[in-house]
């Protein structure tokens, strides 16, 4: 099944109601076989998807810290900052304590 012929992989898609496939299917398609790859197109899903889990963790990360510097400002805890600004096991005891995350 690592090979397989276009019409094939786009009834997959179909099926599947998968557009990442479908974009995996059109651009191997310019090689001008006819048919495409099934191994290296799940594998490229596989690293997209991957990517987008780690664009979005570190989004998340920064939008936790910047929630939490926020809070210890306000509360006037600049040294509790000081210390979650290098220690990530004072970071997750402050998100704890002010139910962040």
């Amino acid at each position: 099944y690592g090979e397989l012929d276009e019409e094939t992989g786009r009834v997959m898609a179909v099926l599947l109601g998968d557009k990442e496939l479908e974009h995996c299917i059109e651009e191997q398609k310019e090689d001008g076989k006819g048919t495409f790859n099934m191994c290296k197109a799940l594998d490229d899903m596989k690293k997209e998807a991957m990517q987008r889990g780690i664009e979005q963790g570190k989004a998340t990360g920064e939008d936790s810290f910047a929630q939490l510097t926020g809070i210890l400002l306000r509360d006037g805890r600049m040294e509790d900052l000081q210390h979650a600004i290098g220690n990530r096991t004072v970071r997750q005891e402050l998100y704890r304590e002010y139910r962040i995350g």
